[in-house]
């Protein structure tokens, strides 16, 4: 009989920590496998999990102890039944050690934060900044709406999709670009469908008790209009455990003009619509700081070209927008506040600036800058991660 390889796997998805070991031995830190789940949701690897474990201890049949929730336990058990379909393993067992329970998570998190708040000593040794952040990560726990944004090309069944979940005809839906504004449905399990209705300058214009079919297709033909905001029941689950809003959008290949679609009187304007809805993002102030920054970055790709080699401008370029996401990443994830994250785009972007203009001095005639090497770039992307590195904590970017 084949002795089964055991592998035991504690896995917290709130802090994204795991821990593994084989045969009761941890995995080494630097083996390929515990480089591949750590600090990772176990999403992103318990699909590969299996051929790993495999490749690595050479083994086709496992027992697999899994200490975490329940959610997170199907899917180990499914990985390892879609691995045994496909002959990747043999044979497997699987056994939850202790199944967390996560149903009362976001209350133990407000009882905990206002215990501390009401502590003096810990609420007044908070800075500014800190205090900011963590009222931001509150604010996003006490916020039980889901979105769900429904995009794809244009005729590819978004509304009719929408129409389904529903199990209500409400969002227009043809054979042909129809969708011309931008419909949120907030899930209130209420027994009818009620609307807000905006201009295109987001003025409140309308409100209607109950919306019908009929009523969406006039909304949607009328070109004053931008977004509706809907509120009714999505059947498959209760407002009380998550709210759910569908977001139904115009197709991203629809464009605004004058043209008749398919012989019809009725013009697309899809792109307005979306438009409008880009310049309700802005109120973001982070993003509208992203683009800016984007925005001078382009133009001085035009002061620069004569000085230094395009390609190498666009690898300066390309390596800081990367690291200008992870910014926004951590202002989203509570670490950093709003003014923090703004400064630390003002000060980087004026050092990369800085940086190119540095490089830039040495003026290569016209046959040296097509020239650019491989290591330039590389020398180039090199610099501005070590000036990102006062920004933002890459220590494992390479």
């Amino acid at each position: 009989m084949i002795e089964l390889t055991e592998v035991y796997i504690h896995y917290n998805p709130y802090r994204l920590t795991t821990f593994m070991t084989i045969n009761g031995n941890p995995l080494s830190e630097d083996s390929s496998l515990a480089q591949a789940i750590s600090g990772k949701r176990l999403q992103s690897w318990i699909g590969s999990l299996p051929d790993m474990l495999k490749n690595e201890r050479g083994s086709r049949e496992f027992q697999i102890i899994f200490h975490g929730n329940a959610l997170d336990y199907d899917d180990v058990k499914d990985s390892f039944e879609q691995a045994r379909k496909k002959g990747v393993i043999s044979d497997y067992h699987t056994m939850c050690e202790e199944s967390i329970d996560d149903s009362n998570v976001y209350e133990s998190i407000l009882s905990t934060y206002n215990d501390l708040m009401s502590d003096p000593y810990f609420s007044d040794s908070l800075s500014k900044s800190d205090r900011e952040g963590l009222e931001g990560a509150i604010k996003r726990v006490q916020n039980d709406i889901f979105p769900i944004h429904v995009i794809a090309t244009m005729s590819s069944g978004k509304s009719t999709l929408i129409n389904a979940l529903l199990r209500k005809k409400l969002m227009p839906s043809k054979n042909e670009a129809c969708t011309a504004i931008i419909t949120e449905i907030l899930d209130n399990d209420g027994d009818d469908f009620s609307a807000i209705v905006y201009d295109r300058s987001d003025n409140k214009i309308k409100t209607i008790a109950q919306l019908t079919y009929e009523i969406m297709n006039e909304l949607n033909s009328n070109e004053d209009i931008s977004r509706v905001f809907v509120e009714g029941n999505i059947p498959f689950l209760t407002a009380t455990e998550t709210r759910l809003r569908l977001v139904d959008t115009p197709g991203p290949r629809e464009k605004y003009c004058d043209y008749k679609i398919n012989g019809s009187d009725k013009t697309c304007r899809s792109l307005a619509a979306q438009e409008k809805y880009n310049r309700k993002c802005k109120s973001d102030p982070v993003i509208e700081k992203k683009r800016k920054i984007q925005k001078r970055f382009s133009k001085n790709a035009a002061s620069t070209e004569d000085v230094i080699d395009k390609d190498l401008f666009n690898a300066v370029k390309k390596s800081y927008y990367h690291y200008i996401d992870m910014i926004i990443g951590d202002y989203n994830s509570g670490k950093l506040t709003q003014e923090d994250t703004l400064n630390r785009f003002e000060k980087s972007y004026k050092e990369v600036l800085k940086l190119i203009n540095t490089k830039a001095k040495f003026k290569p005639s016209r046959e040296e800058r097509k020239r650019a090497s491989k290591e330039e770039k590389m020398e180039l992307e090199n610099d501005v991660r070590l000036i990102m590195e006062k920004y933002i904590d890459i220590k494992t970017t390479k």
